[in-house]
């Protein structure tokens, strides 16, 4: 997956990452939690998005998902759930990366400026 890191990528790599409140409610936070579960729930959003990032095309919105349990605490049956993480930029350069659900809306200004 290296061999797919250009300069660009590179750099987003090195940018904080911000979970939008719906996001972290549905990814990270489960009833009846576990310390070391909230820790695996934001390790797999991460490592979501960073494998999709190396692999997606030059893009400002880079869509991907995970399985995993619903917030209710329900740990029969994983569950998909799409997502996006939107890089956002100021001045033309790219500052920061939110991780939303993909139904949340985005403010296109953030992503062009």
């Amino acid at each position: 997956m290296l061999e797919n890191l250009t300069p660009h990528k590179s750099k987003l790599l090195k940018l904080p990452i911000v979970l939008s409140e719906q996001a972290w409610l549905e990814t990270v936070f489960i009833q009846n939690f576990l310390f070391v579960e909230l820790n695996d729930r934001l390790n797999a959003v991460l490592e979501s998005f960073y494998r999709e990032l190396l692999l997606q095309a030059e893009s400002n919105v880079v869509a991907f998902g995970l399985y995993r349990f619903p917030p209710t605490g329900d740990r029969q049956y994983r569950h998909w759930l799409d997502l996006q993480a939107v890089i956002e930029h100021r001045s033309g350069e790219p500052v920061l990366i939110r991780i939303r659900l993909k139904t949340e809306h985005v403010d296109t200004a953030l992503i062009n400026t």
